[in-house]
């Protein structure tokens, strides 16, 4: 990590653009704030672990890295009418090149990343996120979250869900994000990090015109491999058009 900013978290209104190093030292009195940074990084690693891809931050329970409480308890003056906002600022060991999936023309590149989030108190005051901005650069593209509703059927499966076959085939929590894309009125691809199993399922769900885009395509296929060694390795969801 090379950059952060906390606001409105615990005793930080705002702790301004923090630049962080391969060794960072922060020095301070007790109680003013010092081990805060912490914490939120560590409920943000526990949320990026769960398999809960609802929760838009996990605030803890007995068995997690570490339990903050009330999304309340967290806030600046526990004040739930403004937002809890951070800013984290990473470099990658080699460049990234990522296509944005609702304009297709543009594209994030370089090694330097970049995330902005706002969360806000929603339903019985838990957090949900407002603002996302993500990029390649120093200026993030804004995007603003946009809901999509999708039905609940017995069985952890989706009405929305645009292969009703394939479905009961599909591993339960990642049924959803084809569910989602579906629903979504320009069905915006999902995007995949290194998770083998999609490679038998993508030619199934882009008939229906729901397209997957692996970002770690050389992992993707050394892990089908090793896991699947008595199976022939399957096609690779093909390259967006630029």
């Amino acid at each position: 990590m090379t950059h952060l900013r906390i606001q409105n978290f615990k005793a930080w209104r705002d702790t301004g653009p923090v630049r962080l190093a391969p060794l960072t030292v922060i020095f301070g009195a007790n109680s003013t704030g010092k081990s805060s940074l912490g914490h939120l990084l560590l409920a943000l690693q526990q949320t990026a672990r769960s398999t809960d891809r609802k929760r838009a931050l996990h605030l803890g329970d007995p068995g997690s890295l570490i339990d903050l409480g009330t999304f309340a308890g967290c806030l600046h003056g526990h004040d739930l009418t403004k937002p809890l906002a951070f800013e984290l600022g990473w470099r990658l060991p080699k460049a990234l090149e990522v296509r944005d999936p609702l304009v297709p023309a543009a594209r994030y590149q370089g090694n330097g990343m970049r995330l902005d989030v706002e969360l806000m108190a929603g339903k019985a005051e838990q957090p949900e996120v407002q603002i996302m901005r993500s990029g390649c650069c120093a200026k993030p593209t804004t995007r603003r979250v946009q809901q999509v509703t999708i039905t609940d059927v017995p069985g952890e499966c989706f009405v929305e869900f645009p292969d009703a076959a394939l479905q009961p085939a599909f591993d339960a929590p990642h049924r959803k994000f084809a569910a989602v894309a579906n629903a979504h009125l320009h069905k915006p691809p999902v995007w995949q990090a290194a998770d083998s199993k999609w490679l038998d399922w993508w030619s199934a769900l882009q008939a229906h015109g729901v397209h997957i885009e692996s970002l770690c395509e050389q992992d993707t296929c050394r892990f089908y491999a090793r896991k699947f060694s008595d199976k022939p390795m399957p096609a690779v969801p093909p390259k967006p058009m630029p």
